[in-house]
């Protein structure tokens, strides 16, 4: 074999390897998304109870609310679904114990040995905290 044929030869491998590697690297990108949209779980969560501040009053009441937490420890997100409509969370904080986060005039806390939950709403010059239990969903996070 003459020293041009090996050099091409080298060269087309080499390209070749380029080539292999480029369309590795383009399938990993490409799966990310749908990796990290695979870790996310969805809580189904049941409030029973409401306490509300008003300036020194204060008050405890029942009720039978919905929502939904969907969180990914991966991403460090959290998602509060409340009245139709999504909060996502900054400031999250997520341990084997506790899942926190806040945005705006909201804040989430929940236990995870016993999936208890509180639910802050700030206004300026109340606070309204609201309990319950959640449980894992057996439908699929979004």
């Amino acid at each position: 074999m003459s020293d041009a044929t090996w050099n091409n030869a080298h060269a087309t491998a080499g390209r070749i390897k380029l080539a292999a590697v480029f369309a590795l690297a383009l399938a990993l990108f490409v799966q990310l998304p749908s990796a990290a949209i695979a870790d996310a779980k969805r809580l189904d969560c049941n409030l029973t109870r409401l306490q509300t501040k008003t300036g020194t009053d204060f008050d405890v009441a029942t009720e039978a609310k919905s929502v939904t937490i969907t969180f990914d420890e991966q991403a460090g997100t959290l998602v509060v679904d409340r009245d139709g409509m999504a909060h996502f969370l900054d400031h999250v904080t997520m341990t084997p114990i506790a899942m926190t986060g806040y945005v705006d005039d909201l804040s989430l806390g929940i236990d995870r040995s016993s999936w208890s939950i509180v639910l802050q709403t700030y206004k300026a010059n109340s606070v309204s905290s609201e309990f319950g239990i959640c449980g894992q969903s057996a439908s699929s996070a979004p």
